[in-house]
C-alpha cells in the first residue's frame, strides 16, 4: 500500500490473501480484496491492516463491487462449470 501524502509503502502480507484478482473501495475508506486461492473476500484498511475476511462460497472469486450506499457487496467468479454471482449484505461490527 503506497501512501501518496507521506511517500511510505506498506507491504500487505496475510495468509488470507492469496492470488488477489479483484479490489474495490468499501464504505468508511476500507478496501475489499477478492482472494481467488482462498475463496474469500478480505477487508483491509488503507494502512494494510486486515479488518476481517469472509468465505464467499465459490471457487476463484475475481470481480468485486460495493453498492453506492455501501450496504451490499457483489462477488463474481469465472470458473468453468461454476460461474456464479453472489450478493452479500455488509454488516458493520
Amino acid at each position: 500500500m503506497y501512501q501518496i501524502g507521506s511517500g511510505t509503502c506498506t507491504q500487505l502480507t496475510d495468509g488470507r490473501i492469496s492470488r488477489p484478482l479483484g479490489i474495490c473501495w468499501g464504505p468508511h475508506g476500507t478496501l475489499y480484496i477478492a482472494s481467488s486461492n482462498t475463496g474469500t473476500v478480505v477487508e483491509v484498511t488503507t494502512h494494510g491492516e486486515v479488518v476481517r475476511s469472509f468465505d464467499v462460497g465459490m471457487k476463484c472469486p475475481r470481480s468485486i463491487g460495493v453498492s453506492k450506499d455501501g450496504s451490499h457487496i457483489v462477488v463474481a467468479n469465472n470458473v468453468f462449470g461454476e460461474k456464479r454471482i453472489k450478493l452479500f449484505e455488509i454488516i458493520f461490527l
